[in-house]
């Protein structure tokens, strides 16, 4: 069954960065956190009913919630709520969208994936939470410059590996 969790990895990832503060990136690891939701998932895998791979990632979904709910009680609130975020992200639409949203997910989750982790941090931190320069430079510890180029980088292969897997 950890095989069946394992090839979700990077789609958790993703997630967790959605619904993640980045004025909370040194008190958490998302690393950590996605493999507490698999030892957690792992744990209570009796309470899974789903039959389709749709199906688990909503309920791994869950569980990292509410395993990000756990490790933020106690930090500062960022402008948006975990609560506020985890809404807008489980609010549906029709299923049709609601399927090109995941399998647009489950792309972007990937191609993030094979970004080297610098790249990966600025790209997300800027697209993903609208940080600014400024920010990302402060939060990774290098200049803007150089957050200006992993930004540049990170876009270019980005774009290359959607492109790859549509």
């Amino acid at each position: 069954m950890s095989d069946d969790l394992e090839c979700h990895r990077d789609y958790l990832r993703l997630v967790t960065r959605f619904l993640w503060n980045p004025a909370l990136q040194r008190q958490l690891d998302l690393s950590d956190i996605v493999q507490i939701t698999f030892l957690k998932a792992l744990q209570n895998i009796h309470q899974y009913r789903g039959d389709t791979d749709a199906a688990k990632r909503a309920w791994l979904r869950t569980i990292l919630r509410n395993v990000l709910f756990e490790k933020t009680r106690g930090n500062p609130p960022g402008e948006v709520s975990l609560g506020e975020l985890s809404n807008i992200w489980e609010q549906q639409t029709s299923p049709g969208e609601s399927l090109r949203r995941e399998e647009q997910m489950l792309r972007l989750a990937a191609a993030l994936g094979r970004l080297a982790e610098d790249e990966r941090t600025a790209v997300e931190l800027k697209h993903l939470h609208g940080c600014s320069v400024a920010f990302i430079s402060a939060q990774m510890g290098r200049t803007k410059v150089a957050v200006a180029g992993l930004l540049k980088r990170g876009m270019a292969q980005l774009r290359k590996e959607l492109v790859q897997s549509s």
